[in-house]
């Protein structure tokens, strides 16, 4: 199979997936608490040879359900982006951009 086209079909299966994924992101902000918190990864190249950072942000709803953001940042923008419309306790480990 052609990278194209294995490429497609998973571009075709996240769409699919997108709105399972959109309802249950829906579900988690309606929890009272939430726990938020960044993890590091590399992914896109920074130059030849080389990584970009980035992070993955898992939230943890009440009802043990788990979504993971993707930012190329840190700061922040990301978590208020998020949180947008969210109206209870977020648990942290307390780094200052929550």
């Amino acid at each position: 199979m052609s990278r194209s086209t294995l490429t497609n079909y998973v571009q075709r299966s996240i769409e699919l997936l997108q709105p399972i994924y959109d309802a249950q992101w829906q579900h988690i902000l309606q929890s009272r608490v939430l726990a938020m918190d960044e993890t590091p990864i590399k992914a896109g190249r920074k130059k030849k040879g080389q990584m970009k950072a980035s992070w993955y942000w898992p939230i943890y709803g009440e009802n043990d359900e788990i979504c993971f953001t993707w930012s190329d940042s840190r700061g922040s923008a990301h978590i208020e982006q998020q949180l947008e419309g969210f109206s209870g306790v977020l648990l942290s480990d307390g780094y200052a951009a929550y």
